[in-house]
């Protein structure tokens, strides 16, 4: 379920234990009003009950880095490619406000391509040598995050930061200046697909 419980109504801070709980007790009480309503309106529903729910609740954005790179709409709407592609997305726009249509900015917006490249720089902070941050904590805009959260996505960072990590352990070597050449190399040797 979708919740805009937040003091402006925008969502809730997935950082805060209260907001948290909160929304963890909204969303199981909604969840007993939906299956009321099917019971009601839907005779095949008639005898459905709730197993059970989720143990936490899912949270599609808080904090992200600051990285060497931010990946923009603007790159996104190019179809960009980059010299560090690490991997692609090729998954749509989908991180508008639950409810807003007017929160929904990417909504009917179309790519520069079928699919968008994943830099290697949105994974490494700016000022931190031994941290590489793969996955939903990347250095992206907001409205670009439904592109990158995803699984494949993710995969394809996590193997990126996998061989970027052995290579910065073994030579002594910070995140930023590892060579991403080699590293697109590595991952073309491994079956990745960086072109």
């Amino acid at each position: 379920f979708f919740l805009k419980i937040g003091p402006k109504g925008d969502g809730f801070n997935g950082l805060d234990v209260d907001e948290l709980t909160n929304a963890m007790v909204t969303c199981r009480r909604r969840a007993v009003e939906y299956l009321d309503t099917l019971r009601e309106y839907f005779p095949g529903f008639k005898n459905a009950r709730i197993s059970h729910t989720s143990p936490i609740m899912g949270v599609r954005s808080t904090r992200r880095i600051v990285g060497e790179y931010k990946l923009t709409v603007d790159d996104v709407k190019a179809g960009r490619g980059f010299d560090d592609t690490v991997g692609f997305s090729g998954y749509h726009w989908d991180m508008a406000t639950p409810g807003d249509s007017e929160q929904r900015m990417l909504n009917k917006t179309s790519y520069g391509g079928e699919w968008t490249d994943i830099p290697y720089g949105i994974m490494v902070p700016q000022g931190v040598d031994n941290i590489i941050a793969p996955g939903r904590s990347v250095s992206a805009a907001w409205d670009t995050m439904g592109i990158l959260r995803i699984m494949p996505a993710c995969f394809a960072m996590g193997q990126a930061a996998g061989i970027a990590a052995a290579t910065a352990a073994s030579s002594g070597t910070a995140f930023r200046d590892i060579d991403t050449g080699n590293l697109r190399e590595q991952l073309r040797s491994e079956g990745a697909v960086v072109d």
